[in-house]
């Protein structure tokens, strides 16, 4: 509790608006939170309190948040080399190249038809999670690397995907388009 008295000068110079600590008796400016002599909570000071304002009016039109991809009328689209290739509705895909000599699993995206062994794609690349809405991308531990947007991806480290990035997958440059039905 603080006792609010305007007119007292403590021994360090405060006065003005201040108040005594119920505890102690210091006189501390009004505002404090905490009694600078005895470590008091002043807690019936509300001057550092939020105030109350009515719901807030949206006065812009709603529009879809970056990166947001309602699937009803969106599908996702990688262009590499001038060709389109859609992506299923999944919520993971695993983008790479098959390779037949090998025991691991095919990805869910081949992209050894765009030239994908000479251009450093690993058999599993990236990952592609849907999450409330959003698309996130991973590279999943790549012997090359992944860039979005210029910037190399850190392995297992999710990011955001958003309607037009650049990606570049090993050596393989990749445009990510969300295309309306």
């Amino acid at each position: 509790m603080v006792s609010t008295n305007n007119s007292i000068t403590n021994s360090s110079g405060v006065s003005g608006n201040v108040s005594k600590c119920s505890n102690c008796n210091e006189i501390v400016r009004l505002g404090e939170l905490i009694c600078p002599k005895c470590g008091t909570i002043l807690a019936s000071n509300t001057s550092a309190s939020t105030k109350a304002l009515p719901k807030a009016e949206e006065t812009f039109p709603r529009r879809t948040s970056i990166g947001s991809i309602p699937r009803y009328y969106q599908k996702v689209t990688l262009i590499i080399d001038g060709k389109q290739a859609a992506l299923p509705a999944a919520q993971h895909l695993i983008i790479g190249r098959h390779d037949s000599q090998s025991d691991a699993p095919p990805p869910d995206i081949d992209l050894t038809p765009f030239g994908a062994a000479e251009l450093g794609v690993s058999r599993q690349h990236i990952e592609l999670a849907w999450k409330n809405d959003l698309i996130f991308i991973v590279d999943v531990g790549s012997t090359n690397g992944t860039l979005l947007n210029g910037q190399r991806l850190m392995a297992g480290i999710e990011r955001i995907l958003r309607d037009n990035d650049e990606l570049i997958i090993g050596h393989m440059p990749v445009r990510v388009r969300f295309i309306d039905n």
